[in-house]
């Protein structure tokens, strides 16, 4: 089956070129002067990648201009210089003058795309007909393999400082009931809990452990400041020698005081070296977006073949990267097809494709908005153009990782780009 849309190609290369960061290292480009000059150098990948698969799509205005930023930046990403970095920026703001050059941005042709829709759907690694979202907020929740069901979107609250009692009560009275706390903001979350009138029963607590957990005191100690016998979920960080604070957590487990073990920021390979394999792992926590979905493209596949439910982090900021998913001009169109937000629409992608997000925001319109997702839903193809957005953040990894590839940014690749003459 194939299905065409009108996708904003071109719209979405001016943009990457334009973001504040790649722009400034555009002008001032070096390694001292350029703040992030990785990040930016991703952002003209991403605007390359846009405007060659617009050739491919009916609109090769500037595919000439766009295969040599192609291939400056492969050339960088081989041998990171100050002088590669220069050859980048030239090639980076020629490409951004030639489309500027053109009539206007509102008149840049948007292209047809002809997606051709895979049988499961959308080409994840699994059937989206699989994934059922009901129409109630407090409903949407993800069975762990042996704890709790744990509600889909929650809110994390600052480790660095105590936040505002009231924002946590609020969140709670519009009906968020997964909170990700720290032991410094434990005091609020109970006096919040109280004030809101929510039972802790009702109320998923999720705790990112700072390394190292030296005690069972100390953790009993963080219990008694949240006021609870016991929390839903402790996510152990990534960091060195976590054997045994990892094994002290199975036993405080055993013992009812948690009910369920994650990780955080763990690479799926690296869950082996964890006591036991890793195998009472339950849930991941890793940064998530459209562009890059987790550490690399098969994470997704990995730990859905151990049963561990993947939570995304990042999904709405790509942090610490440049481009914000929020302001992409694909998930922009997508958001005015279907007359929501962007972040509604990107939040919406994620649970569509079966993850679990936490979020973070001090606005109670903010958290208003992040729940207010259950209902709509996007189409399957939708679905796959958010999807496929990696494909031109990353354009140099092939297909074949179980992810959807609509746009076909004809890039080349392979070891001659690195032994181009500078």
């Amino acid at each position: 089956q194939h299905v065409g849309y009108q996708v904003p190609l071109l719209e979405a290369a001016v943009w990457a070129l334009s973001a504040d960061m790649p722009r400034g290292c555009a002008e001032r480009p070096s390694f001292e002067h350029c703040r992030e000059p990785w990040a930016a150098v991703e952002a003209w990948r991403y605007a390359a990648a846009n405007a060659l698969a617009a050739a491919v799509h009916g609109a090769p205005i500037v595919q000439p201009s766009a295969a040599k930023v192609a291939k400056a930046v492969a050339i960088f990403f081989a041998r990171p210089s100050d002088k590669t970095l220069r050859r980048a920026a030239r090639r980076s703001q020629k490409l951004l003058e030639s489309l500027l050059s053109k009539p206007g941005l509102a008149s840049l042709p948007r292209q047809r795309l002809q997606a051709r829709m895979p049988g499961s759907g959308t080409g994840l690694p699994f059937p989206v007909s699989a994934i059922i979202l009901p129409k109630v907020q407090c409903e949407a929740t993800l069975q762990l393999k042996g704890g709790p069901p744990m509600p889909l979107l929650g809110l994390a609250l600052p480790s660095s400082r105590r936040p505002s009692i009231s924002h946590i009560e609020d969140a709670l009275r519009k009906g968020l009931r997964h909170l990700e706390v720290s032991v410094a903001v434990a005091p609020a979350v109970k006096r919040a809990m109280k004030d809101a009138g929510v039972a802790r029963k009702s109320l998923f607590l999720s705790v990112p452990w700072e390394l190292p957990l030296e005690s069972e005191e100390t953790f009993v100690a963080m219990l008694d400041a949240l006021g609870t016998r016991y929390v839903d979920l402790v996510l152990l960080p990534r960091g060195p020698d976590v054997g045994p604070t990892w094994r002290l957590l199975e036993r405080l487990k055993l013992r009812g005081q948690i009910r369920a073990l994650g990780t955080r920021g763990f690479p799926p390979e690296e869950l082996d070296a964890l006591p036991g394999g890793g195998a009472s792992v339950e849930v991941a926590q890793l940064p998530y977006s459209p562009y890059r979905q987790g550490p690399s493209r098969t994470t997704w596949q990995s730990l859905g073949r151990r049963s561990i439910a993947l939570v995304a982090s990042g999904l709405l900021t790509d942090w610490p990267r440049a481009l914000r998913p929020r302001q992409d001009p694909h998930v922009l169109a997508i958001a005015g097809r279907v007359e929501r937000s962007a972040t509604q629409v990107l939040l919406r992608w994620a649970l569509q494709v079966g993850l679990a997000v936490v979020f973070r925001t001090s606005r109670p319109e903010h958290i208003a908005e992040n729940l207010a997702v259950f209902d709509f839903e996007l189409s399957d193809l939708d679905v796959q153009l958010i999807s496929s957005l990696a494909t031109l953040a990353e354009p140099e990894k092939p297909p074949g990782d179980g992810f959807a590839h609509v746009y076909e940014p004809q890039l080349e690749r392979g070891p001659r780009l690195e032994q181009e003459e500078l």
